[in-house]
This record gives C-alpha cells, structure tokens and sequence, in this order.
C-alpha cells in the first residue's frame, strides 16, 4: 500500500497519513486556499500546457466535421486526451483538485468564447460576451471560496 494511503493507529477514518510529498510545506490562507508563489512552475505549465491544447482541440471540432475529416478528427482527440493527460499529472505533482478543475474548466470556454469570434466569425455582441465571461469568472471565483 501506498505511504500516503496508509492509516497510523490513533487515525480518525477521514485522515490519511501525509506521505513526504505532502503539501503541508506550502503556504495558504486561512481557507486552505495554495498562494500562486507557492504553487511550483511545474504544476502551473502543466496547467497552462492543458488548457492550451484543449483549446487547440475546440478549434479543431468544427474543422472535423462531426468526425468525418480524418486528421482533424486525430487531432481532436490527441489534443483533448494530451489535455486531459497534463491535467492528471498536474494533479500527481500537487495540484488540488478543488482548486485545478474549476480554474481549466473556467478557461476553456473562456478561450473557447474567443476562438469562436476571431476564428470562425461566431456573433459577438457586448452583452454575450460579458455574460459569458462573467460565468467563466464566476467558477474561477468560487474555486477560492
């Protein structure tokens, strides 16, 4: 078993053991909440990396046709599964989950929002686009709560 997973005597059932990678080194307000110094460059390139060509992927899901278009469709599909890839990893070296996820899922349709307008011609007015920004906001402030 695993020493992060293993239970000392005297553990209460919720409470893991702190294996020697723990984050208990790493500074953080008093909701737990990481401080971006803290948090290494490894982990937020990966984070970066994901988000990125996830995006990489959006753009490619019009361009392969439901599918249909064989090396847009390879594309696609490298692109999220590398994305999904780097998100794993970020969170094996540290990441906090609660915190990662929110933050990747509010930039892509974030991103997503833009690569439409600039790329593809998508309608862009004032409000839309303020609205949707706000939600893409609203998720990545919620995170820190």
């Amino acid at each position: 078993m695993p020493a992060s997973m293993r239970r000392e005597p005297g553990d209460s059932k919720n409470e893991a053991v702190k294996s020697d990678d723990s984050r208990s080194d790493r500074q953080s307000n008093s909701n737990g909440v990481q401080f971006m110094s803290t948090i290494p460059f490894g982990i937020i390139a990966m984070l970066m990396g994901s988000v990125a060509v996830q995006v990489a992927g959006v753009f490619l899901m019009p361009l392969n046709k439901g599918f249909t278009a064989p090396l847009p469709t390879i594309g696609t599909i490298l692109c999220f599964g590398t994305g999904v890839f780097l998100l794993s990893r970020s969170l094996h070296s540290g990441a906090n989950l609660s915190i990662a996820l929110p933050l990747v899922s509010a930039a892509i349709p974030l991103c997503a929002i833009f690569v439409g307008i600039f790329a593809f011609g998508d309608p862009a007015s004032f409000a839309r686009v303020a609205v949707l920004v706000a939600a893409c906001v609203a998720i990545a402030v919620a995170s820190y709560l």
